[in-house]
């Protein structure tokens, strides 16, 4: 308080004289070259330097106490945030899709290479094994080597990857193939969170999540209709093939829209 003011002023009064009370923006010279803390409403000097441009002082005028005020600044967004969306998520696309595309072509994929189906149904197995295990461990090496290195580099070994398991001369080959298709999944999937949240502000981030596990669901649903209908329009390996233009042009629209590492 203000040594000219009473110290006997009821607990009403008070109250409406607080309500009623304004604020002024205004400093006393002594005052504005020093920082100050906010204890218990009080705030005492203890840097002699001037305070930082957020900082905004704000004085009582019924009580003379002295607060300060940070307003918290949000860079401007990107302007191409929903292109880079766009982007990783027809990408991130192909992930959960290979995931269950598989399912229903045992039946044709064990008779083309004459094997029982408990050894076809390592075929889908196999890639959610790799996937499964290996998502954490893409997510710290994306922390330390780049989100869009490793996302990039995953899209290749993905197209490649997908190309060996349309080519498979065996099953074995076709089941490794597939493990190593998991790998490249797993380096796009594991830093498309990533990529999303340093791209888009914290009011549209909830947003961008959204529709980034909108797409993965879609694409585990996908899959099996979509498998199905490329196996019998085409053949099982086409079930692979659709993977390579698709990922060949999802890597050179990622390379031109994704922000430096």
């Amino acid at each position: 308080r203000d040594g000219s003011e009473r110290t006997d002023v009821s607990g009403a009064e008070s109250a409406a004289r607080r309500r009623s009370a304004g604020f002024d923006r205004s400093l006393p010279a002594p005052l504005r070259t020093r920082d100050w803390t906010d204890g218990l409403g009080i705030c005492f000097p203890f840097v002699l330097t001037p305070p930082p441009p957020e900082i905004q002082w704000e004085r009582r005028r019924d009580l003379g106490l002295y607060s300060l005020s940070c307003q918290a600044t949000e860079e401007p967004a990107d302007p191409r945030r929903w292109r880079v969306l766009a982007a990783v998520l027809v990408c991130g696309l192909m992930g959960p899709l290979d995931a269950s595309i598989v399912n229903v072509n045992l039946p044709t994929i064990a008779a083309a290479f004459r094997a029982p189906m408990t050894e076809a149904s390592w075929v889908p197995m196999a890639y959610l094994l790799v996937l499964s295990s290996l998502l954490l461990s893409y997510g710290r090496l994306g922390d330390m080597w780049g989100y869009r290195r490793l996302f990039l580099g995953g899209m290749v070994l993905f197209v490649a990857a997908s190309a060996l398991c349309g080519l498979s001369p065996s099953l074995r080959f076709l089941i490794v193939a597939r493990g190593v298709q998991a790998m490249a999944g797993g380096m796009f999937m594991a830093v498309t969170p990533a990529i999303i949240t340093t791209a888009f502000p914290a009011r549209e981030r909830g947003r961008a999540l959204g529709l980034n596990a909108m797409m993965v669901a879609f694409g585990l649903a996908l899959g099996p209709s979509l498998g199905g209908a490329i196996t019998q329009w085409w053949g099982w390996r086409w079930v692979f093939y659709i993977n390579v233009p698709i990922g060949l042009a999802g890597f050179f629209w990622a390379r031109r829209l994704l922000p430096p590492d």
